[in-house]
């Protein structure tokens, strides 16, 4: 493998309470879903995303919908969008997500699971 990898190993967590300590963090997580369509191209939308930063977690519900701030401290349910009160927060996160991201590469049809719809004996 090469390139640049920024990830982290979650072993010292895995190995419980003595090891813990060494356990590294990133300030923030990301990862999103993005659609392809039935060629295997990536959509042209902003995909459903979350952001975990400490306490904080911003979320896209749904692909090209406004993100939502929730402080899990506070609110572990995520029943509260908070990013209306907290404008720097949001500033900070959305700043974040114009360098996080990479657009995702195109899907190979030809590798594809094949649907439960098409598969032998569901066929019609």
């Amino acid at each position: 493998m090469t390139g640049k990898i920024d990830g982290l190993s979650v072993l010292p967590t895995l190995l419980g309470p003595k090891a813990q300590g060494r356990q590294q963090t990133h300030e923030f997580m990301y990862w999103e879903l993005p659609r392809y369509d039935a060629k295997g191209n990536v959509r042209k939308e902003l995909p459903a995303a979350a952001v975990r930063m400490g306490d904080w977690k911003v979320v896209r519900p749904k692909p090209d919908a406004k993100l939502e701030l929730y402080d899990l401290k506070k609110d572990p349910g995520e029943t509260h969008d908070v990013a209306a009160e907290n404008p720097a927060i949001m500033a900070r996160i959305e700043e974040y997500l114009k360098t996080a991201r990479t657009e995702p590469r195109r899907a190979d049809p030809s590798i594809a699971p094949i649907p439960w719809w098409q598969r032998q004996g569901h066929a019609s």
